[in-house]
């Protein structure tokens, strides 16, 4: 008996166990390189790199939610398409894309000036954004998980890595107070700066090539 679901056949229960342990392989493998293509993750990610990982988790919830179709018979007037609509009338495709495109100042002036439309964006909108948060947290936990079964080399790096930013950050503390106190053998804040910068230039090198 075959079974099928949306996206996937299986055969048995046997076929169902072996696709699942291959994708559950592949997803320990694409948390196991998070580390190496975000930076600071999974705890100090900036949000420009965690708006970029979301832009990726958005496509594919756009992929699998395919564009809602609308007749528009005037400026905030939009009728569900059913069918192949005449070619006279006016369509549009609101997108997952189109939806979340709007910042937050236009999001809340298209409230109050196309009631309508913001009716259809909000769903789709707040759903996509729902998905990004719930993969984001699910690529957390893969690699969470991943440290958990033992391998820690990536954890051991970051904790490395957060005591040495640690120092700098002292150092720079102490330097700033040496040169209030007018000790004259203390590095000027500008070179230790540019010998910090040096510093992580050549670390990120050297992670890259390991």
């Amino acid at each position: 008996m075959t079974t099928k679901t949306q996206g996937a056949t299986f055969k048995s229960p046997f076929d169902l166990g072996y696709a699942f342990s291959g994708a559950s392989q592949k997803l320990a493998d694409i948390a196991a390189a998070a580390p190496a293509v975000i930076k600071g993750f999974p705890d100090e990610v900036d949000k420009a790199t965690r708006a970029e990982v979301n832009n990726g988790f958005f496509l594919r919830y756009q992929e699998n939610n395919p564009a809602a179709k609308y007749i528009r018979t005037d400026a905030d007037v939009y009728l569900p398409v059913s069918g192949e609509p005449h070619k006279a009338v006016e369509t549009v495709n609101i997108t997952v894309a189109y939806c979340l495109d709007f910042t937050g100042q236009q999001y809340s002036k298209l409230r109050k000036d196309q009631p309508n439309l913001y009716q259809i964006v909000k769903p789709i909108r707040e759903k996509a954004q729902k998905y990004a948060s719930a993969m984001w947290t699910n690529l957390v936990k893969a690699y969470n998980g991943r440290l958990e079964k033992g391998d820690r080399s990536r954890g051991a790096t970051k904790d490395f890595k957060v005591r040495i930013e640690d120092m700098f950050k002292g150092l720079e503390k102490s330097t700033v107070v040496a040169a209030n106190r007018g000790d004259i053998t203390a590095i000027p804040a500008s070179l230790l700066k540019s010998c910090i910068a040096a510093f992580w230039a050549t670390w990120e090198k050297g992670t890259q090539q390991k």
